[in-house]
């Protein structure tokens, strides 16, 4: 599997596999999770990622806690990127993640109501 997606709604990620089936994506080539991401990131799968992107629902404040549930899953590839899009008031400059990651805020960006956050994961020894 190449790339994962987790998606609460069924419906939304039925779509998500649809796109990806009419992309010409093969099977072995993507995984389509229908979970909540809490409930996935508490059994996480025995793989690691390189990059991940992050795109919470606006006005819940559930950044924040879906990058300390991710830091502490052992998810990470070395030096993996994680993208997040929020609203633009959200402010995590000062996230430094847990004593097994590092987070290095890379990039933050702010296009109208939208914030992009770009951290580098670094494993401490």
């Amino acid at each position: 599997v190449q790339a994962w997606f987790v998606e609460k709604s069924p419906k939304a990620a039925a779509l998500i596999r649809r796109n990806l089936q009419e992309l010409g994506a093969g099977r072995s080539e993507f995984e389509v999770v229908a979970k909540d991401l809490f409930t996935f990131l508490a059994a996480p799968p025995q793989v690691r990622f390189q990059l991940v992107f992050i795109d919470p629902p606006y006005g819940k404040d559930l950044l924040e806690p879906t990058l300390e549930k991710l830091l502490k899953t052992g998810l990470l590839d070395d030096e993996a990127l994680i993208c997040a899009e929020v609203e633009k008031s959200v402010d995590l400059t000062t996230m430094t993640g847990t004593r097994a990651v590092e987070l290095t805020l890379e990039r933050d960006k702010t296009y109208g109501q939208t914030r992009i956050y770009i951290w580098k994961a670094t494993r401490n020894a």
